[in-house]
């Protein structure tokens, strides 16, 4: 097996997808949940935590759970002994975790699509916008700091936990330490989801706020509704997509939008190399120039976004974003995927020789792109 580890949302949902695909190379995926600063400590933390164990029985603790080869997850023993970790998995960077740089020759780090995170109201809620000082003044101070009307009720902050890479990065984003947030710490985004969408009576729905990753947001976009959001120093709020309407994550691929990052894997690690073979068959999966029809695919269908539709990119985290090209582009056929339609200014195409514009000269997934 492939033993990996992390934020338990976005891998179960990835998982699911990319195990036909893993199971060619040999390996079972495995996964525990954990959180993503979990998976940072079961690669980079001291050697004991990289193995996993089996909740002790009577507790609430999770199993593992592997992917068959339809991607189906069933729940799983790892054994008297526990299991070591190949991969660990997070939504943020290493040094986000209290604790923890990035890592050092003896592990090796590795990034796969790019997931935006979103505050978001249930669907009764008339709330449109957020700027980053009022979700300060909400995740910060509370009630007691002067939160403004309607967010005035801090049992109805849906959080997460300080481990948690959401919380990492939205508290970055808002400048509030993620052991700080007011709110109750519901335990997952499904949760989040599951609990704010129940929330129907129009008053109590002004009140609630939360945040959760985009990709668990549009897979129920009909009982929530994403903030815009203005982060210090813009002129305007803005979504991750072009509209409420769409998924097409334009925002975020070209900068507008701020809070988004890659997930990341890490492995250990010997001059670069993962140590462990089934990291290696994993890691060569995922984390490819060149990435697969199938990959590609496989992250649209986790609500991800694959790099090659990438018009810019940052190296820490909510770090400065600089232009970025990829080296094979399917901005086009991201947006035709996820919109069901052609995308204005793409043109359809089934070989070079289609591609009449010399800005954009490569046939590439069915549409002309720039390389």
């Amino acid at each position: 097996m492939v033993l990996l580890t992390g934020s338990g949302d976005v891998a179960t949902s990835l998982l699911s997808l990319l195990a036909p695909m893993i199971w060619t190379t040999g390996y079972t995926p495995v996964f525990k949940a954990t959180s993503s600063c979990g998976g940072v400590a079961a690669i980079l933390g001291p050697s004991s935590g990289h193995v996993l164990n089996d909740p002790a029985p009577g507790t609430s603790g999770k199993y593992a759970t592997y992917f068959d080869k339809s991607g189906n997850a069933v729940e799983c023993l790892l054994g008297p002994n526990g299991a070591a970790v190949d991969v660990g998995e997070s939504n943020t960077f290493a040094s986000s975790c209290a604790g923890y740089g990035e890592p050092g020759p003896d592990a090796a780090h590795y990034l796969g699509p790019i997931q935006s995170m979103s505050f978001v109201v249930p669907g009764a809620s008339v709330q449109k916008a957020i700027t980053a000082e009022v979700a300060h003044a909400i995740f910060g101070t509370g009630a007691a700091g002067g939160a403004g009307a309607p967010w005035t009720n801090p049992s109805l902050y849906f959080v997460r936990s300080a481990t948690s890479g959401i919380q990492e990065m939205m508290g970055l984003a808002i400048n509030v330490p993620p052991g700080s947030f007011w709110g109750i710490d519901r335990g997952s985004a499904s949760n989040i989801d599951a609990q704010m969408r129940v929330i129907t009576d129009p008053t109590l729905a002004n009140q609630a706020i939360g945040f959760i990753s985009s990709d668990q947001y549009d897979a129920d976009r009909s009982n929530l509704n994403a903030l815009a959001f203005q982060a210090s120093g813009q002129d305007c709020a803005y979504l991750p997509d072009s509209s409420p309407f769409k998924k097409d994550k334009r925002n975020v691929r070209d900068g507008h939008y701020p809070i988004w990052g890659p997930i990341h894997f890490y492995t250990e690690a010997s001059e670069g190399v993962p140590t462990s073979p089934a990291a290696q068959a994993f890691i060569s999966l995922v984390s490819v120039p060149n990435l697969t029809n199938a990959l590609i695919d496989a992250y649209i269908g986790a609500n991800l976004v694959p790099t090659c539709a990438m018009t810019v990119q940052r190296m820490s985290e909510l770090g400065q974003v600089s232009a970025y090209s990829a080296p094979f582009q399917c901005g086009c056929y991201f947006e035709s995927k996820v919109d069901d339609a052609v995308p204005a200014g793409c043109t359809a195409c089934a070989s070079s020789s289609d591609c009449n514009d010399p800005k954009r000269p490569a046939c590439n997934l069915g549409f002309c792109e720039i390389q």
